[in-house]
């Protein structure tokens, strides 16, 4: 359940305000805190017990961080809840947006999308920094409504107070081009430095980075080492990549069994790329008893969620009436929301619907190019494919032989087949 035990810790140490404590307090907090970095986690929860029989909200909030992710007693993901619940209910801002997690986790109480969002804006409002990089994530994901001025405003407070999670959203900022010029490469380096204090999210995102290439050279020995440090810090996205790399035995040796264990643990957690690996796998009978309609449904559920490789699965499926209704319109806009959140592959699509006018949208060779750089820049071979085109027969573009020559190489280089038959003279 729990993501970011190592950054919370590290944030907070000696730099947190204590609600209704005294200098003692403060003081078995500290060493709690400091037992816990140490890895001595049954002093940790005995110093945290000892602050929260103490009547301190702090004792509460830190005593369910150890019950949330099992460190010195067994996981609870119900004890968890209650003792975040206690710690909120006296005050403390820090719990209220674990109490917000756990009810949009469904971590320890019946799920409840709308009460975790109310929680989560309203420690966000309060001051919390980790409040303001979680509401400016999900604006970023498209789980809440944020007006720019307000995005820009909680990444810059987050980040400026050194919240991992604010660093983290500062990346995507970069990546996605919001009040800055975009800059994938630097949107690497937020990542990398937000995972080395401890944000497991981040490890993730900075794992598809080396996975696909984004802003840094490929590396799958390194990205495979990154998803598994994210699945041991429990976090669910971490789980579905190790998943995925078992699966195409990238970064380790292929292991179809493993795979699907990953993916049915992720899928367990309501994680969505767990439900998209997996629904492709029954989908496709691949690991698993073939059910398409199974496939269908769970490739479904991690749209819904807004994860774009299902958005864009599902655009494909609408577009075609697999397994679903023929319908432009429906497979258009998720091809333009999977796009828009950073997945290559359906950048690359948009850029092609663009240059054909497909789908009753109006042909752009100009828009066209700018998708494909776009995919290109995301690592996507097919978009680099499609870039060296553009440069050689000036589409979108003013034309250019020796960058077209250098996409190709790239194309190439990331296993495109078409480009490499080029280079090698078979075509």
């Amino acid at each position: 359940m729990y993501k970011n035990k190592k950054l919370v810790i590290a944030l907070m140490a000696g730099a947190m305000l204590l609600t209704g404590c005294g200098q003692d307090t403060k003081k078995l907090v500290a060493d709690g805190q400091q037992a816990f970095l140490q890895g001595d986690y049954a002093k940790a929860v005995e110093l945290f017990q000892k602050v929260s029989d103490s009547g301190a909200a702090e004792g509460d909030l830190w005593l369910g961080r150890c019950y949330a992710s099992g460190k010195g007693v067994s996981e609870s993901e119900k004890k968890a809840f209650e003792l975040f619940q206690s710690a909120s209910t006296k005050g403390n801002v820090d719990a209220t947006i674990e109490l917000a997690k756990c009810y949009l986790d469904g971590h320890g109480v019946s799920g409840d999308r709308v009460k975790g969002r109310e929680l989560m804006e309203a420690g966000a409002k309060a001051g919390s920094a980790e409040g303001k990089a979680t509401m400016a994530l999900w604006a970023l994901d498209g789980k809440v409504n944020l007006p720019k001025d307000s995005l820009l405003a909680y990444v810059k407070d987050a980040e400026s107070s050194g919240n991992p999670a604010g660093i983290l959203a500062s990346g995507r900022l970069l990546a996605k081009g919001i009040g800055t010029a975009r800059d994938i490469k630097g949107a690497v380096e937020k990542y990398r430095k937000a995972d080395e204090l401890g944000n497991s999210d981040a490890t993730v995102e900075l794992a598809y980075a080396l996975y696909n290439g984004a802003g840094v050279d490929r590396d799958p020995e390194k990205a495979f080492a990154l998803f598994k440090k994210a699945a041991d810090d429990n976090n669910a996205s971490g789980i579905a990549g190790m998943g995925m790399c078992y699966y195409e035995g990238y970064g380790v040796a292929r292991n179809h069994a493993k795979a699907i264990d990953n993916f049915k643990r992720a899928e367990g957690k309501n994680n969505p790329a767990g439900q998209w690996w997996l629904g492709k796998c029954y989908y496709y009978g691949d690991g698993v008893v073939k059910s398409e309609s199974e496939g269908i449904q769970l490739m479904k559920k991690a749209a819904n969620q807004g994860y774009a490789p299902a958005e864009f699965s599902m655009a494909y499926n609408y577009e075609h009436g697999i397994g679903v209704p023929f319908d432009r319109e429906k497979a258009l806009a998720l091809y333009t929301r999977s796009a828009e959140a950073g997945y290559a592959p359906a950048q690359t699509n948009l850029g092609i619907i663009y240059y054909r006018g497909d789908l009753r949208l109006a042909k752009s060779e100009k828009e066209a190019f700018e998708w494909f750089c776009r995919g290109a820049e995301g690592g996507d071979n097919a978009a680099m494919f499609n870039l060296y085109k553009c440069f050689m027969d000036g589409i979108g573009t003013e034309p250019h032989e020796e960058t077209a020559m250098q996409w190709l190489k790239n194309a190439a280089e990331y296993g495109n087949e078409k480009a490499i038959s080029i280079l090698n003279g078979t075509k």
